[in-house]
């Protein structure tokens, strides 16, 4: 029984990607809504979020093209195209899973910086070019194969993107309105969270599209009552392991996925749940080893004061 179950466990994994996008458009929202039609502050903006995405997965990528062009087997042949390389590279949109998988999600982070971006030049224009996204999306859920055809256009305007609006959502309310129980947000957010991801493994099947915004929903609860909880002082100080966890969970997201695939070939015969936790425990490690070796240098560099 446990054999036939351990996979399920994990089969809901993919929705971290929802709590990463809520909580990316809640971080840019609390960080810079004071800089909003601040023209001064876009450039610095932007070469923050520029140090904040690039290096560090450049740092990744040097582990992994090598391996890729070494061992070409691991890899389909699309992969190893020079064009295909330097698009994943530099994170631009593509029709197939970049050479660095999980780095899809960052594409949709780089083109959010930017279109928040315009909001500190002028927030009216930055805000109607968010409802613009946002509504390509909506209109998209409701119409599917409207953007067929359009590549560029189909790619924003899948689901999950509307989840960093979430996040801005979020960061307003922390804002303007405090909850007068953040607790109980909080555990009603990790509540629905969990019962989603035992029925998406036992019920549903693998999350996808429109039902990804569910796990969103979630996670935009559990941030919004994390964070008037902490600012209004009823939410103990975190533990410094999970400060640390926090601090190198960008490094981990980018690591995982490469150890854990690796990882596989190694402990195939293996009973899978002892399989499986030891690769979640060996994939985090590693990610925390990458950022207190390389991620936390590589920051370093920056000038002093970033924002995160």
């Amino acid at each position: 029984m446990v054999s036939d179950d351990a996979p399920l466990l994990f089969s809901f994994g993919n929705t971290g990607v929802d709590f990463f996008f809520v909580l990316s458009g809640f971080i840019l929202y609390y960080t810079y809504n004071s800089s909003f039609d601040r023209p001064d502050r876009l450039v610095p903006y932007l070469k923050k979020r520029f140090r904040r995405i690039y290096p560090v997965y450049w740092a990744v990528m040097l582990f992994v093209l090598p391996t890729l062009l070494w061992m070409p087997t691991l890899s389909k042949a699309h992969k190893q195209a020079p064009g295909f390389i330097l698009a994943s590279l530099l994170l631009l949109p593509q029709r197939n899973v970049p050479v660095l998988g999980v780095s899809w999600s960052l594409s949709y982070e780089v083109i959010f910086y930017l279109v928040f971006g315009i909001c500190l030049w002028r927030r009216s224009a930055g805000l109607a070019a968010m409802a613009v996204w946002a509504g390509l999306v909506v209109a998209g859920i409701f119409v599917p194969h409207l953007y067929h055809g359009w590549f560029l256009v189909s790619w924003l305007a899948r689901p999950r993107s509307l989840e960093l609006f979430f996040g801005v959502a979020v960061g307003f309310l922390v804002l303007r309105c405090p909850p007068l129980y953040p607790r109980m947000i909080l555990a009603m957010g990790a509540f629905a969270f969990a019962w989603l991801g035992v029925m998406s493994s036992y019920v549903w099947g693998r999350p996808v599209g429109v039902m990804c915004l569910a796990f969103g929903a979630a996670s935009a609860m559990v941030i919004y009552g994390c964070a008037t909880g902490e600012l209004s002082g009823r939410l103990g100080r975190a533990p410094r392991w999970m400060l640390l966890l926090g601090e190198a969970s960008y490094s981990i997201y980018l690591t995982h996925y490469s150890v854990i695939a690796l990882q596989t070939r190694v402990l195939k015969h293996i009973a899978p749940l002892p399989a499986y936790l030891f690769a979640f425990v060996f994939a985090v490690a590693v990610g925390v080893l990458f950022h207190v070796q390389l991620e936390r240098r590589i920051l370093r560099r920056r000038p002093s004061g970033t924002a995160s």
